[in-house]
C-alpha cells in the first residue's frame, strides 16, 4: 500500500554554498526529497561518480577553469546515466541551441525557479524511465531464457510459425508428429502437418483467425512422418520469437482435455460462494486496465465495496445466514451494474467493481449510487429482514496508475476512512496521496478529511504579561482530527502536508479562520493573534496580497496578525523571509520569530531579520525547573533578544515551579495550559492574569 518518495541524490557544480543551499532548498520545498553534493573541481566529480550513481548534475557554467562542458565529459567518460541541466544568468537561444547539442538536457535562466522546478521534474521523470526500460529489457531478456528452456522441456507441443512455415519446434512438438529433430521442421509448411481433408477448412479458420485476432481453437487430423493419422487440437495465438512477429501453434491430441483445462481455468477465476470473479481475476484485469490506460486508450475506475454490519449479521445468522446474505449482495450488484462492469469478490464481506469510465468523477457517482442504492434495499436472511449499508473507496486509474496491489490498496485506504466515520459513504482517492508512505498517509488523509468536512477547526490560547500592563494577546492553535477523533497535531501535519504540496493550502486555511474569527469579535478591546506560517507558505509570492486582501474584507489593521515563522525555516528561507518581513513593516503589520533557540543561528538571525517578538522554542520550559544548563541557554537567549529590543515569548508552561524560575528573567509573555488552556472562544481576563 505504500509508495514511498524516492530520494534524489543531486550534484551541483556551484561557486556559491549559498547558491547551492538555495538551489538545494528550492527543490526541497517543491517536494522533492534531495539528497546534495557540492563539486568545485574535476576531481571532485570524479569522486562522486566513482562512490555512486547520481540522479542529476545542476550546473553554473563554470567554476574557475572547471566547465560544465568539461563536467559533461568526465560523465560521459564514466559512461553514468547522469543529465546535466544548466543554470546562467546569461540565458540565450543560441546558447540554449550549443548546450544541447553538446548534451546538456536543457538551459535556464537562473532567476526562473518556477521553470528550474518544472525542467528538474520533467529530466528525473525521464532519467527513472530511462532506468526502468533498460531493468525491463534486461528482465525481459532473462524471461526469454527462461521461456526458452520451458518451451524445450514442456509436454506440450508447441512451435512457432512465420508466414505459414515453421521456425521454431520444441521436442514434444517434433515427436508429437514422428521427427527426430526439431530443424527436420525448419521451414516445413504447417500446412503439411494436417491431413489433406481439413486444408480448406484449415484456410479458412487461418483467414477467420485474422480478422479477428483471438485465441481460437481449430480441430482436426493430424499427419505422423510415418503415415499414421491422430485427432488434435490447435490453439494459435500472437507471440515473438527472436524479436520477430509470429505465431504460436499449441497442438493436443485430445481435444476433451482442451475443453477440459478451459472450463478449469474458468473455474479458477470464479468465487464459489456468489459466482462473481475473485481476487486473483480481478487483479488480472487491473493489470490490463493500467496497460490501457498508459497507452491513453480510456481510463478505469475501481471501486471497493465492504457491507458495514457484517460482524452484527455474522453474529445474528452464523455462517448459513451470512453466507445466504452475500449471495443475495451479489445477485443485487448484478442488478444493478451494466454487463460491461466487472464484479468480483474481495475477502469475506468486500465486493469490487472495475468500470471503463471517462473521468475520475464517474467512477466516484458510481460509488455514490451503490451506497444509495444498497442502503435503500431490504435483504431477507431466515425470515428476517435485514438492512444493510456500504463504504466505498474509489480509485481513478489514469496514465500514472500504480500497480494492480497498489491500487486496490489506495481504494481500500478510504474505504477504511468511510467505514471509521460510521460507514454509508463514499470517497475517492487523492493522487497526492500516492507520494505519501504508509505513517504519513495517515496524517495526510486526515488533513484533507478535515479541510473537506470541517473537521479542521482553530483554538486560542492567550499570552499572558509576566510583568507590566497586559495586553489581549492569542496564539492561534490549529486542530485536526483524523476518522477516529483522534486529534493530529500541526508538528505532524505541516510536515506531511509540504512534501504532499497542500501546506499552503492549509496555511492559507488558518489565516482565513482566524481573521474571520478577529472580524467577528465583538469584545472591548480588539485582542491580537498571533498566526504560525510553514516554510511552503515562505515560498508563495502570492501570500502578502492574500493576506492583504483579507485584511480589507474583514475591516482589519495590518498588526492584528502577527505573523510567526519558526527559525529554521527563516533561516533555510533567507531571501524570501527577508522580502516577506520588508512587505510586513511596509503596512506595519508585526511579526516574530518563533522556535527561536531551536539552531545555531539564533543571534545571527536577530541580526538579520526585523522582528518584533521572539518565541522560544517550546523544548526549553519543561526542563527550567530541572536542568541549570538549559535555564543558562535561556538566560544567554533573553539577554541577545533584549539588546536587540525584542518583545519575548516563553511557550509551554506547564507548572508553578516554570513560573518561579521565569519570574526574575526579562520574560514579557509566558503561555502554556497550566495558565489557561486552549479556548474556543476569545475571552480570557487579562486583568486578573497579572503576576
Amino acid at each position: 500500500m505504500s509508495n514511498k518518495i524516492r530520494t534524489i541524490h543531486l550534484l551541483l557544480l556551484d561557486p556559491s554554498s549559498n547558491d547551492a543551499e538555495h538551489t538545494t532548498t528550492l527543490l526541497r520545498n517543491n517536494g522533492f526529497a534531495v539528497r546534495a553534493s557540492q563539486i568545485v573541481t574535476e576531481d571532485e566529480l570524479k569522486a562522486a561518480l566513482e562512490k555512486q550513481s547520481w540522479d542529476m548534475l545542476i550546473a553554473k557554467p563554470a567554476v574557475g577553469e572547471f566547465t560544465v562542458e568539461k563536467a559533461l565529459r568526465i560523465v560521459e567518460h564514466y559512461n553514468r546515466d547522469t543529465p546535466i541541466v544548466l543554470l546562467t544568468e546569461q540565458y540565450s537561444s543560441e546558447l540554449l541551441v550549443e548546450m544541447l547539442k553538446q548534451g546538456i538536457k536543457d538551459v535556464v535562466p537562473v532567476h526562473e525557479e518556477e521553470r528550474v522546478r518544472l525542467v528538474v521534474g520533467r529530466e528525473l521523470a525521464n532519467v527513472e524511465d530511462r532506468r526502468r526500460r533498460k531493468q525491463a529489457e534486461a528482465s525481459l531478456r532473462e524471461t526469454e531464457k527462461r521461456c526458452d528452456l520451458l518451451l524445450a522441456s514442456s509436454r506440450d507441443a508447441i512451435a512457432y510459425i512465420h508466414d505459414g512455415m515453421h521456425i521454431y519446434a520444441n521436442k514434444a512438438y517434433t515427436e508429437l508428429f514422428g521427427y527426430d529433430d526439431p530443424d527436420d521442421l525448419a521451414s516445413m509448411p504447417v500446412m503439411d502437418m494436417i491431413t489433406d481433408e481439413y486444408h480448406d477448412s484449415f484456410k479458412s479458420f487461418l483467414r477467420d483467425y485474422a480478422t479477428s485476432a483471438d485465441t481460437t481453437e481449430f480441430h482436426f487430423k493430424g499427419q505422423h512422418a510415418e503415415g499414421e493419422t491422430f485427432d488434435a487440437v490447435l490453439t494459435l495465438s500472437a507471440a515473438k520469437y527472436d524479436g520477430e512477429e509470429c505465431t504460436q501453434v499449441l497442438i493436443r491430441r485430445d481435444a476433451d482435455s482442451a475443453v477440459l483445462e478451459q472450463k478449469l481455468k474458468e473455474l479458477s477465476a470464479v468465487d464459489t460462494l456468489t459466482g462473481l470473479f475473485n481476487r486473483q481475476h480481478l487483479v488480472e484485469k487491473l493489470m490490463l486496465s493500467v496497460d490501457r490506460a498508459s497507452k491513453q486508450e480510456g481510463m478505469s475506475a475501481l471501486v471497493l465495496m465492504e457491507l458495514d454490519q457484517f460482524n452484527n449479521i455474522k453474529s445474528r445468522f452464523g455462517l448459513s445466514g451470512t453466507d445466504r446474505l452475500m449471495r443475495d449482495c451479489a445477485d443485487f450488484l448484478r442488478r444493478k451494474l451494466d454487463d460491461d462492469i466487472l464484479l468480483a469478490r474481495l475477502g469475506d464481506d468486500g465486493f469490487a467493481a472495475l468500470a471503463n469510465v471517462a473521468t475520475p468523477d464517474a467512477g466516484r457517482e458510481l460509488g455514490e449510487r451503490m451506497c444509495r442504492e444498497f442502503a435503500a434495499h431490504l435483504f431477507e436472511v431466515e425470515g428476517h429482514t435485514v438492512k444493510s449499508t456500504l463504504s466505498v473507496g474509489v480509485m481513478p486509474i489514469g496514465e500514472n496508475a500504480p500497480d494492480a496491489e497498489q491500487l486496490i490498496g489506495n481504494a481500500h485506504a478510504v474505504l477504511v476512512m468511510v467505514k471509521q466515520k460510521g460507514g454509508n459513504g463514499c470517497k475517492m482517492f487523492n493522487p497526492s496521496l500516492l507520494n505519501a508512505g504508509d505513517a504519513d498517509k495517515h496524517v495526510l488523509l486526515a488533513v484533507q478529511e478535515a479541510l473537506d468536512t470541517g473537521h479542521a477547526y482553530i483554538q486560542f490560547q492567550p499570552l499572558v504579561k509576566m510583568h507590566g500592563k497586559p495586553g489581549a494577546y492569542y496564539s492561534v492553535m490549529l486542530r485536526i482530527k483524523d476518522e477516529k477523533g483522534n486529534h493530529v497535531s500541526p508538528e505532524q501535519a505541516f510536515p506531511v502536508a509540504e512534501q504532499a504540496g497542500i501546506a499552503a493550502k492549509l496555511d492559507r486555511w488558518v489565516i482565513t479562520e482566524a481573521m474571520r474569527s478577529l472580524a467577528a469579535y465583538k469584545g472591548k478591546e480588539q485582542p491580537k493573534l498571533f498566526v504560525q506560517l510553514s516554510g511552503a507558505a515562505l515560498m508563495e509570492e502570492s501570500l502578502p496580497s492574500f493576506i492583504g486582501q483579507n485584511l480589507r474584507v474583514n475591516r482589519l489593521e495590518p498588526s492584528a496578525i502577527i505573523f510567526q515563522i519558526n527559525e529554521g525555516d527563516a533561516n533555510e528561507h533567507l531571501k524570501r523571509c527577508l522580502a516577506f518581513l520588508e512587505g510586513l513593516k511596509k503596512v506595519q503589520g508585526l511579526s516574530c520569530l518563533a522556535a527561536f533557540g531551536s539552531t545555531d543561528h539564533s543571534e545571527q538571525m536577530l541580526k538579520d531579520l526585523k522582528f518584533d517578538f521572539v518565541r522560544f522554542d517550546g523544548k526549553f520550559a519543561p526542563q527550567l525547573a530541572t536542568n541549570q544548563d538549559t535555564l543558562q541557554k535561556v538566560k544567554q537567549l533573553l539577554e541577545h533578544a533584549k539588546e536587540a529590543k525584542k518583545q519575548t515569548i516563553i511557550p509551554r508552561v506547564e507548572d508553578a515551579g516554570c513560573i518561579a524560575t521565569l519570574y526574575p528573567l526579562p520574560v514579557d509573555y509566558v503561555q502554556g495550559f497550566f495558565l489557561q488552556p486552549p479556548m474556543s472562544t476569545m475571552d480570557f481576563d487579562f486583568s486578573t492574569s497579572e503576576f
